[in-house]
């Protein structure tokens, strides 16, 4: 029996008034030049030197790098093109930024850190963009509640850290971000098998980013398999659909998955893991549970900010209000699913909800993993897989709002949350100029105020080859040290997580038949 062709569905595609995208991208602006001028150089912001160094690597060789140890002090990290631990990640970001760097050698290294902060900036403003034309599409002909979405989504402080500083995640961002998008213009308008490819591609350009975009393909899968089921595909269409998303994705990305079996055995490979872990051990564990809460309470903490932003007297009040939004927001959007199955909520909205449900659960997976299994420590980054799929999560709220509180009260819920983000802004801009740059500000080397062209790239007495030297340079304070690998490998298989205190020099002690360190 033939299958006929499902109806084509009416969406509104005008855009909502330009203001709407101009006043998010002026908050941007304001907001991540702020950051970028404000925040130290010098490994001051987590990481930043590594992916400084990737990009010098790029510049000075035009070659992909090969994932090495990240064994080093931080500030070193601006002196040798080492990609180390970032060379994991795709070319998109690099690769411009390398061209700017070739094109600003005759600036000072500090100017030069300030100018390639700006590219950020830029990929920053591309992702409001990107959300705002996303949101557009997810609710035609309510310009408030895009403007308010959008503007939720600026404002949160870890999108706005990530877009103002030498950081490949504001890549992984912005690109994710336009493969959400595209896939709503595809679940939403179910366009033909060129559609579903395009939409594939712009996942393979995010991949090309970093690959922690697959993250995405939860939302696909779990729409597919709504709108399956609903009867709005077939089951013929909704594989094809999926097949075809998956062959854009490939036709961009697919190089690079090929090289990364072959050259680490493994689709999506990390820095180097210490010996001794797996999965088994670790749900076996005794300590599991603590852990399993650790993780979620360091993913949901940094969804807003890298911990510590915050005044001590403003941190209780302020997280407390965003837990009781959390917990409402969850029970709202769990009671909207419930309706929403029994009365006939639209079928485009209800397949990206569930969706969408299942790309949330899929980042915390990946910040649990990485948690266990790479980097257990208390200065919680997790939150940046979060950055990626910000359009998914507000529109959630979105939905659990508007059960809530009813579709003319969404604007205002939004406009609250916005309001809120201000204040978090405002306060950590306060407290990152009165209390954590005095105290940490790192003090910047004695070439920082050479030419680029003139610095060596290797030689410095000071660089030694894998130094096993604490990350003290941080703004957030000490955080868990690279430590040697047969320090990870003892003991393994007896005792549980060790909580170590600091030692004398400010970084974690090792406790003894530990799986993990905690500072």
């Amino acid at each position: 029996m033939t299958e006929a062709a499902p109806p084509t569905p009416v969406v509104d595609e005008s855009a909502p008034p330009l203001w709407t995208l101009l006043a998010p991208l002026a908050a941007h602006l304001a907001l991540s030049l702020t950051y970028a001028f404000l925040l130290p150089l010098w490994g001051a912001v987590p990481d930043e030197p590594i992916h400084y160094s990737h990009v010098k690597y790029v510049a000075e060789h035009w070659s992909l790098p090969v994932i090495d140890d990240p064994f080093r002090d931080l500030k070193e990290y601006y002196f040798v093109a080492d990609p180390a631990g970032a060379a994991q990640h795709g070319p998109l970001y690099y690769w411009p930024a390398a061209v700017i760097y070739s094109l600003t050698t005759g600036l000072t290294l500090t100017a030069q850190q300030y100018v390639l902060r700006l590219w950020s900036v830029l990929l920053g403003a591309l992702m409001v963009f990107f959300a705002w034309r996303a949101f557009a599409l997810l609710f035609p002909g309510r310009a408030l509640v895009t403007f308010g979405s959008t503007l939720l989504l600026t404002l949160i402080p870890h999108r706005l850290l990530i877009s103002a500083v030498i950081y490949a995640d504001i890549g992984a961002a912005a690109t994710a971000t336009l493969a959400l998008w595209a896939l709503i213009w595809a679940v939403k308008t179910r366009p033909g098998g060129r559609g579903w490819v395009l939409a594939g591609m712009a996942l393979g350009l995010a991949m090309l980013a970093k690959t922690s975009a697959v993250l995405i393909i939860p939302a696909l899968v779990g729409a597919l398999l709504v709108l399956w089921r609903r009867g709005t595909l077939g089951l013929r269409r909704a594989v094809c659909a999926g097949l075809l998303y998956a062959a854009g994705m490939l036709l961009l990305s697919g190089w690079w998955l090929v090289r990364s079996v072959m050259l680490y055995g493994e689709l999506l490979p990390t820095e180097p893991k210490p010996p001794g872990f797996g999965w088994l051990d670790v749900l076996f564990d005794p300590s599991f549970g603590f852990v399993l809460w650790m993780a979620a309470r360091g993913y949901w903490l940094s969804i807003w900010s890298q911990v510590g932003w915050l005044p001590g007297w403003a941190g209780q009040p302020v997280y407390g209000l965003l837990l009781a939004l959390t917990g409402i927001t969850l029970a709202g959007l769990i009671a909207a699913a419930v309706r929403g199955a029994s009365r006939g909520a639209a079928t485009a909205n209800f397949a990206l909800a569930a969706g969408f449900v299942l790309t949330g659960l899929a980042t915390f997976y990946a910040a649990l993993h990485r948690t266990i299994l790479v980097s257990f420590h208390s200065n919680e980054q997790t939150g940046k897989h979060a950055q990626t799929v910000l359009v998914a999560f507000i529109a959630l709220a979105v939905a659990a709002w508007q059960h809530l509180a009813g579709a003319r009260r969404v604007p205002v819920v939004l406009a609250g949350a916005a309001a809120l983000m201000v204040i978090f802004n405002v306060l950590s801009i306060y407290n990152l100029q009165t209390d954590l740059i005095p105290r940490f500000a790192p003090t910047p080397p004695e070439m920082a105020t050479w030419k680029v062209r003139d610095l060596p790239t290797s030689g410095i007495p000071w660089v030694k080859e894998r130094p096993a030297t604490p990350n003290r340079y941080l703004i957030n304070g000490p955080q868990s040290r690279h430590v040697p690998a047969e320090e990870y490998g003892r003991d393994v298989g007896r005792g549980v997580w060790g909580v170590g205190t600091a030692d004398g020099n400010g970084g974690p002690r090792v406790v003894k038949g530990s799986r993990a360190l905690i500072v």
